[in-house]
């Protein structure tokens, strides 16, 4: 079982200056984020290759890594949390989702199972009775929250693909799906 202690990493004050470094730079990038071009430029992207290294033959400190990512990566970022980019379907991170963030990634919960992270459980709960609320669905309904957009679109699909069937009479978990209404 993996030691959470971080004392055999670094020591309380080197954590907390390594957090507070983190947040520093997340700071700066949030400043600059909506005044910058929502293109990257070619010399941010040539910067990029400083990143690409042999891998080390003995560790680098932890602010060596931060300075090297902020330094090479932060200006090759495409600045979806501007306002002002249209490409894609990208989230924007908004303060208190990028706050909440780092505290989750603290945590360093497993949320597969409430047993295994009880917060985890609860908000997953509550949640859920939102989205009750806000479509107006039964309260017997039940969700289910994925890793991403790859895996809800093909939950959706399925789901949308059991109603249909449920719909044309065909019981899916008796039948199964060959021979089912096209």
């Amino acid at each position: 079982m993996p030691n959470s202690d971080f004392s055999h990493f670094a020591s309380e004050n080197q954590i907390s200056a390594l957090i507070d470094r983190a947040a520093e730079l997340a700071k700066t990038y949030c400043a600059e984020v909506t005044s910058r071009d929502v293109r990257v430029d070619q010399v941010e992207l040539e910067s990029l290759e400083e990143l690409r290294t042999a891998m080390p033959q003995a560790g680098t400190s932890p602010d060596q890594v931060l300075e090297l990512l902020h330094r090479h990566g932060h200006r090759a970022t495409m600045p979806t949390t501007g306002g002002r980019y249209f490409g894609f379907v990208n989230g924007g991170v908004l303060p208190i989702g990028l706050a909440a963030r780092l505290l989750s990634d603290a945590w360093d919960q497993n949320a597969a199972l409430e047993v295994m992270s009880p917060v985890s459980g609860l908000l997953e709960d509550v949640c859920q009775s939102w989205l009750r609320d806000l479509f107006e669905l039964p309260s017997e309904s039940v969700a289910g929250f994925v890793t991403g957009s790859s895996v809800a679109s093909l939950v959706a699909l399925a789901t949308a693909r059991n109603a249909l069937l449920d719909r044309a009479g065909w019981d899916l978990d008796q039948e199964g799906l060959y021979g089912a209404p096209p």
